[in-house]
């Protein structure tokens, strides 16, 4: 009997923690991108799974680019004028991170800007 008991309260624990993490997701963090620059709407996340909202204001094609700590670089997808997109990356290590766009010369334009990541 208090074997039972116990593994019902194991899988009632079990499934509180999947549906807390579940239902917390990723974090989500605004961008603005324009010519020549990129605006993240807040300075710090926290490590883990961020989903990147970007809104391109500008009148160029612009992507999005992250590099980090130890060689970390993921792409997000190219967003045309006046659209929108979501790119949704695990950043796993804390440290700082540079957003960039790489279409054309974009980046040596100015076109980056720097995520910490707590």
């Amino acid at each position: 009997m208090r074997r039972r008991i116990a593994l019902v309260t194991l899988l009632a624990l079990a499934a509180l923690g999947t549906t807390a993490a579940a239902a917390r997701g990723p974090a989500s963090l605004g961008v603005a991108e324009r010519e020549f620059h990129i605006t993240p709407y807040a300075k710090s996340v926290k490590h883990g799974a961020v989903k990147f909202n970007i809104n391109n204001l500008g009148q160029d094609t612009h992507n999005l680019v992250i590099r980090g700590p130890h060689h970390f670089k993921a792409k997000g997808p190219d967003v045309q004028a006046g659209e929108r997109a979501t790119f949704t990356v695990r950043l796993r290590r804390r440290g700082t991170y540079t957003l960039l766009c790489t279409r054309a010369n974009h980046y040596r334009l100015g076109m980056k800007a720097k995520l910490e990541v707590r």
